[in-house]
Protein backbone atom coordinates (compact mmCIF):
# COMPACT_ATOMS: atom_id res chain seq x y z
CA UNK A 1 0.00 0.00 0.00
CA UNK A 2 2.71 2.31 0.08
CA UNK A 3 3.47 4.19 -3.44
CA UNK A 4 4.97 7.34 -4.70
CA UNK A 5 1.70 9.03 -5.74
CA UNK A 6 0.82 8.90 -1.57
CA UNK A 7 4.46 10.78 -0.94
CA UNK A 8 4.14 14.61 0.24
CA UNK A 9 6.10 15.77 -3.00
CA UNK A 10 7.00 19.05 -3.05
CA UNK A 11 6.83 21.27 -6.65
CA UNK A 12 10.54 21.75 -6.52
CA UNK A 13 11.18 17.73 -5.82
CA UNK A 14 8.74 16.87 -8.44
CA UNK A 15 11.17 19.23 -11.17
CA UNK A 16 13.93 17.71 -9.78
CA UNK A 17 12.70 14.04 -10.14
CA UNK A 18 11.27 15.30 -13.89
CA UNK A 19 14.87 16.60 -14.21
CA UNK A 20 16.45 13.78 -13.33
CA UNK A 21 14.07 11.37 -15.63
CA UNK A 22 15.03 13.82 -18.40
CA UNK A 23 18.72 13.04 -18.06
CA UNK A 24 18.40 9.02 -17.59
CA UNK A 25 16.06 9.15 -20.68
CA UNK A 26 19.17 10.76 -22.71
CA UNK A 27 21.43 7.73 -21.95
CA UNK A 28 18.17 4.57 -22.13
CA UNK A 29 20.37 2.96 -24.65
CA UNK A 30 23.16 2.17 -22.34
CA UNK A 31 22.98 -1.85 -21.00
CA UNK A 32 23.51 0.13 -17.09
CA UNK A 33 20.51 1.79 -17.33
CA UNK A 34 18.26 -0.31 -19.97
CA UNK A 35 18.05 -2.96 -16.64
CA UNK A 36 16.32 -0.22 -15.34
CA UNK A 37 13.87 0.43 -17.84
CA UNK A 38 10.88 -0.63 -16.40
CA UNK A 39 11.26 0.93 -12.96
CA UNK A 40 12.27 4.52 -15.02
CA UNK A 41 9.24 4.44 -16.52
CA UNK A 42 6.78 3.62 -13.56
CA UNK A 43 8.44 6.63 -12.03
CA UNK A 44 8.24 9.08 -14.92
CA UNK A 45 4.38 8.04 -15.30
CA UNK A 46 3.69 8.89 -11.46
CA UNK A 47 5.62 12.01 -11.77
CA UNK A 48 3.79 13.27 -14.92
CA UNK A 49 0.65 12.00 -12.98
CA UNK A 50 1.31 14.37 -10.29
CA UNK A 51 2.20 17.32 -13.03
CA UNK A 52 -1.11 16.81 -14.40
CA UNK A 53 -2.63 17.00 -10.86
CA UNK A 54 -1.05 20.54 -10.11
CA UNK A 55 -1.78 21.61 -13.96
CA UNK A 56 1.83 22.07 -15.12
CA UNK A 57 3.26 21.40 -18.22
CA UNK A 58 6.45 19.91 -19.22
CA UNK A 59 9.07 22.84 -18.68
CA UNK A 60 12.54 21.23 -19.61
CA UNK A 61 13.22 20.16 -23.41
CA UNK A 62 16.46 17.75 -24.09
CA UNK A 63 17.80 16.63 -27.74
CA UNK A 64 15.58 13.97 -28.45
CA UNK A 65 18.07 11.16 -28.20
CA UNK A 66 19.13 8.84 -30.50
CA UNK A 67 20.22 4.90 -30.52
CA UNK A 68 24.28 5.00 -30.86
CA UNK A 69 25.56 2.34 -33.18
CA UNK A 70 28.45 -0.19 -31.12
CA UNK A 71 26.68 1.40 -27.29
CA UNK A 72 26.28 -2.87 -26.74
CA UNK A 73 30.16 -3.23 -26.87
CA UNK A 74 30.37 -1.02 -23.85
CA UNK A 75 29.53 -3.78 -21.51
CA UNK A 76 32.20 -6.48 -22.38
CA UNK A 77 35.06 -3.87 -23.11
CA UNK A 78 34.42 -2.86 -19.72
CA UNK A 79 34.49 -6.51 -18.08
CA UNK A 80 37.79 -6.74 -20.47
CA UNK A 81 39.43 -3.73 -18.99
CA UNK A 82 38.22 -5.02 -15.29
CA UNK A 83 39.86 -8.33 -15.78
CA UNK A 84 42.72 -7.28 -18.09
CA UNK A 85 41.86 -9.78 -20.84
CA UNK A 86 42.47 -9.26 -24.99
CA UNK A 87 39.69 -8.10 -27.08
CA UNK A 88 39.13 -9.28 -30.66
CA UNK A 89 37.06 -7.33 -33.04
CA UNK A 90 36.25 -6.66 -36.88
CA UNK A 91 37.29 -3.16 -37.66
CA UNK A 92 35.44 -1.05 -40.28
CA UNK A 93 36.50 2.71 -41.08
CA UNK A 94 34.51 5.22 -42.57
CA UNK A 95 34.42 5.79 -46.02
CA UNK A 96 36.93 2.05 -47.30
CA UNK A 97 35.41 -1.15 -48.45
CA UNK A 98 37.49 -3.13 -46.29
CA UNK A 99 37.99 -4.82 -42.49
CA UNK A 100 40.76 -5.26 -40.63
CA UNK A 101 41.06 -8.08 -37.80
CA UNK A 102 42.06 -6.32 -34.51
CA UNK A 103 43.46 -7.84 -31.09
CA UNK A 104 43.42 -5.06 -28.55
CA UNK A 105 44.75 -4.48 -25.29
CA UNK A 106 41.66 -2.49 -23.64
CA UNK A 107 42.61 0.28 -21.53
CA UNK A 108 39.97 2.92 -21.58
CA UNK A 109 36.23 4.13 -22.74
CA UNK A 110 36.17 7.39 -23.40
CA UNK A 111 32.84 9.83 -24.79
CA UNK A 112 32.50 12.69 -26.92
CA UNK A 113 30.18 13.98 -28.57
CA UNK A 114 27.25 11.16 -27.93
CA UNK A 115 30.16 8.63 -29.48
CA UNK A 116 31.83 6.03 -28.15
CA UNK A 117 35.33 5.14 -28.33
CA UNK A 118 37.67 2.21 -27.01
CA UNK A 119 41.67 3.11 -26.44
CA UNK A 120 43.97 0.60 -25.90
CA UNK A 121 47.29 -1.13 -27.10
CA UNK A 122 47.04 -3.01 -31.02
CA UNK A 123 49.20 -6.17 -30.65
CA UNK A 124 48.60 -7.83 -33.65
CA UNK A 125 50.50 -4.97 -35.59
CA UNK A 126 54.22 -4.55 -35.20
CA UNK A 127 53.94 -1.13 -34.08
CA UNK A 128 52.56 -1.97 -30.75
CA UNK A 129 50.90 1.49 -30.29
CA UNK A 130 48.16 3.16 -28.66
CA UNK A 131 45.13 3.39 -30.27
CA UNK A 132 41.54 4.70 -30.67
CA UNK A 133 38.50 3.00 -32.01
CA UNK A 134 35.39 3.86 -32.42
CA UNK A 135 32.68 1.74 -31.09
CA UNK A 136 30.15 2.14 -34.21
CA UNK A 137 32.69 1.34 -36.36
CA UNK A 138 33.32 -1.99 -34.73
CA UNK A 139 31.70 -5.33 -36.62
CA UNK A 140 31.98 -7.89 -34.00
CA UNK A 141 33.34 -8.35 -30.75
CA UNK A 142 34.60 -11.14 -28.60
CA UNK A 143 36.65 -11.58 -25.31
CA UNK A 144 39.33 -13.76 -25.53
CA UNK A 145 41.19 -15.65 -22.61
CA UNK A 146 44.18 -14.19 -23.30
CA UNK A 147 45.09 -11.48 -20.65
CA UNK A 148 47.96 -8.50 -20.08
CA UNK A 149 49.69 -7.74 -17.26
CA UNK A 150 49.80 -4.41 -17.16
CA UNK A 151 48.28 -0.82 -18.41
CA UNK A 152 50.67 0.92 -20.46
CA UNK A 153 48.82 4.36 -20.11
CA UNK A 154 48.26 7.44 -17.88
CA UNK A 155 44.60 7.42 -17.96
CA UNK A 156 44.31 10.83 -16.17
CA UNK A 157 46.47 12.65 -18.54
CA UNK A 158 46.52 10.83 -21.75
CA UNK A 159 43.72 13.23 -23.50
CA UNK A 160 44.98 16.33 -21.38
CA UNK A 161 46.58 17.83 -24.37
CA UNK A 162 44.09 17.10 -27.14
CA UNK A 163 40.38 18.47 -28.34
CA UNK A 164 38.42 15.61 -28.78
CA UNK A 165 39.75 11.82 -28.71
CA UNK A 166 41.92 12.08 -32.05
CA UNK A 167 45.12 10.82 -31.04
CA UNK A 168 48.22 12.03 -33.60
CA UNK A 169 51.95 11.98 -32.23
CA UNK A 170 53.41 15.87 -32.20
CA UNK A 171 54.23 17.63 -29.39
CA UNK A 172 52.37 20.05 -27.79
CA UNK A 173 51.74 23.26 -29.30
CA UNK A 174 50.35 27.17 -27.97
CA UNK A 175 47.65 28.06 -31.03
CA UNK A 176 46.39 31.38 -30.55
CA UNK A 177 42.85 32.38 -31.33
CA UNK A 178 41.09 35.67 -32.03
CA UNK A 179 37.18 35.73 -31.59
CA UNK A 180 34.64 38.02 -32.41
CA UNK A 181 33.78 39.98 -29.16
CA UNK A 182 30.08 38.08 -29.54
CA UNK A 183 31.22 34.50 -30.09
CA UNK A 184 33.99 35.39 -27.60
CA UNK A 185 31.16 35.27 -25.08
CA UNK A 186 30.73 32.14 -25.57
CA UNK A 187 34.08 30.59 -26.00
CA UNK A 188 34.57 32.25 -21.91
CA UNK A 189 31.15 30.43 -20.67
CA UNK A 190 32.44 27.12 -21.99
CA UNK A 191 35.94 27.14 -22.96
CA UNK A 192 37.72 25.06 -26.05
CA UNK A 193 40.28 23.06 -24.07
CA UNK A 194 41.23 23.26 -20.00
CA UNK A 195 44.15 25.12 -21.35
CA UNK A 196 42.19 27.87 -22.36
CA UNK A 197 43.43 31.30 -20.95
CA UNK A 198 43.01 34.83 -22.37
CA UNK A 199 45.22 36.72 -23.50
CA UNK A 200 42.91 39.97 -24.61
CA UNK A 201 39.68 40.74 -24.33
CA UNK A 202 38.21 44.50 -25.47
CA UNK A 203 34.34 45.27 -27.23
CA UNK A 204 36.25 44.12 -30.96
CA UNK A 205 38.10 40.64 -29.58
CA UNK A 206 38.72 37.64 -27.55
CA UNK A 207 42.00 36.77 -27.46
CA UNK A 208 42.65 33.34 -26.04
CA UNK A 209 45.61 30.70 -26.07
CA UNK A 210 45.60 27.07 -25.93
CA UNK A 211 48.46 24.27 -25.08
CA UNK A 212 47.32 21.21 -27.67
CA UNK A 213 48.54 18.84 -30.34
CA UNK A 214 46.69 20.23 -33.25
CA UNK A 215 44.53 17.50 -34.89
CA UNK A 216 41.79 16.86 -36.43
CA UNK A 217 39.26 17.51 -34.40
CA UNK A 218 40.51 21.07 -33.36
CA UNK A 219 40.62 21.80 -37.16
CA UNK A 220 36.65 21.25 -37.24
CA UNK A 221 35.77 22.40 -34.05
CA UNK A 222 37.24 26.10 -35.58
CA UNK A 223 35.52 25.89 -38.94
CA UNK A 224 32.29 25.87 -37.59
CA UNK A 225 32.96 29.29 -36.14
CA UNK A 226 32.67 30.44 -39.29
CA UNK A 227 34.21 34.24 -39.81
CA UNK A 228 33.70 34.79 -36.10
CA UNK A 229 37.56 33.30 -35.70
CA UNK A 230 41.06 33.89 -37.07
CA UNK A 231 43.99 31.54 -35.62
CA UNK A 232 46.99 34.02 -35.09
CA UNK A 233 49.41 31.29 -34.58
CA UNK A 234 50.91 28.67 -35.41
CA UNK A 235 51.29 30.02 -39.16
CA UNK A 236 50.83 26.35 -40.13
CA UNK A 237 47.37 25.88 -38.74
CA UNK A 238 46.29 29.32 -39.97
CA UNK A 239 47.27 28.38 -43.54
CA UNK A 240 46.04 24.87 -43.37
CA UNK A 241 42.45 26.66 -42.06
CA UNK A 242 42.85 29.01 -45.03
CA UNK A 243 43.12 26.27 -47.28
CA UNK A 244 39.96 24.77 -46.73
CA UNK A 245 37.95 27.83 -46.51
CA UNK A 246 39.39 28.75 -49.85
CA UNK A 247 37.88 25.03 -50.87
CA UNK A 248 34.63 26.08 -49.27
CA UNK A 249 33.94 29.18 -51.52
CA UNK A 250 35.15 27.02 -54.53
CA UNK A 251 31.73 24.81 -53.91
CA UNK A 252 29.68 28.16 -54.12
CA UNK A 253 31.55 29.58 -57.09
Amino acid sequence: TYYINNLPVSADELHGLDFAISILDQFKHLPAIKEFEDAIKRIASTVKQNKEARFESDHIQFDKPFIIKGIEFIEPILKAISERRVLKFTYQKHGSETTSQNLLEPYLIKEAKNFWYVIGKRINKEENKILTFALDRILDLQLTEETFSEENIDKKNFFKNVVGVTLREGKTEKVILSFSFLQGKYIKTIPIHQSQQILKESKKELRISLDVVINHELKMQLLSYGENVKVIQPKKLAGEIKTIAQKIMKQYN
